[in-house]
């Protein structure tokens, strides 16, 4: 008898328990045109104009250097941001330039964004929307 009680307990817990709730959606950033695999590839989400003037970025990770890499970033409440890549192929953890500030490493932002003698692009040139549903973005580096 207790252990039909014992059954019919959990049958009723597990029955009471509500699905895994997403919390956010994911994004899932593929690099394309890594010129070799040495070092790293560096990945930076933004989210305002401010962060990304400032290189303080929301979620960042790393993932090794190759062709087509890909990393995800998950639970990203809706709203605006924009993603920096750039290939750390000394592995110090920034981005290399020459005298001139030309960058000697590949990089890479959302929307294909370039930027231009003044500098990397603005936010509002790199920013895209994430409204809850997963999104793919693929940035190709440039040397």
């Amino acid at each position: 008898m207790k252990g039909k009680i014992l059954i019919l307990f959990l049958l009723i817990s597990f029955l009471g328990l509500p699905a895994e709730e997403k919390m956010g959606a994911r994004l899932t950033v593929q690099t394309a045109g890594v010129r070799n695999s040495i070092g790293s590839i560096n990945v930076a989400v933004y989210r305002s104009d401010s962060d990304f003037k400032k290189e303080n970025f929301v979620y960042s990770g790393k993932i090794p250097a190759s062709g087509n890499g890909i990393i995800q970033f998950h639970n990203l409440a809706p709203g605006r941001y924009a993603v920096a890549v750039f290939h750390d192929e000394n592995e110090n953890n920034k981005l290399d330039s020459n005298l001139l500030g030309i960058p000697k490493e590949g990089y890479g932002f959302s929307n294909h964004a370039t930027g231009g003698i003044t500098g990397p692009p603005k936010f509002s040139e790199t920013g895209f929307s994430i409204s809850g549903e997963d999104i793919k973005i693929d940035i190709k580096l440039t040397y």
